[in-house]
């Protein structure tokens, strides 16, 4: 690649002074001249552009979320060589930190409760008592039972597929 001005003089680290300061100022840069930045400090790359960090949070088989999306600068500097440690299942990482299989199997027993039918159901649970009512408070009076059903129904699946940790 030939380097023109601008890369030559182009430097990007997200910790530094400059970029914390003005991170919006780096992106188009990124984005265009480098949508693949190495950070030899961190042994890894700034990916800038859309559709690449979509592809890269879509392979599983060569990207890991086992340390999650956001890093620090602590973490950054810890460089691993090689694939990453398992996950932490007792007691369990944050579910999103936790790549597949074992996110796959944990996102099966998760789901049901979140289809679009489940949720249906539990609204029109609690639509007779909303009808004909001049206001109200959508998310205090129907979302908070919505969520606790929701919970209630998906932890009972995972307990009963992995049984009762406290047990």
């Amino acid at each position: 690649m030939t380097q023109t001005s601008s890369t030559l003089a182009f430097d990007y680290d997200p910790f530094s002074i400059e970029a914390m300061r003005d991170p919006q100022s780096f992106y188009p840069t990124l984005r265009d001249e480098h949508p693949a930045w190495f950070m030899p400090q961190y042994d890894g790359y700034a990916i800038s552009r859309f559709d690449d960090v979509w592809n890269a949070f879509m392979d599983a088989e060569n990207f890991s979320e086992s340390e999650g999306q956001l890093f620090s600068r602590d973490q950054m500097l810890v460089h691993h060589r090689g694939d990453p440690p398992p996950p932490i299942l007792d007691p369990m990482a944050m579910f999103n930190f936790i790549d597949p299989p074992v996110h796959n199997q944990f996102r099966r027993l998760l789901a049901p409760p979140f289809a679009k039918s489940s949720i249906n159901r539990l609204a029109e649970r609690d639509a007779d008592d909303q009808r004909g009512r001049d206001r109200g408070d959508i998310a205090a009076e129907i979302g908070v039972q919505i969520e606790a059903a929701a919970g209630d129904q998906r932890l009972q699946p995972v307990a009963d597929e992995v049984g009762d940790p406290l047990g």
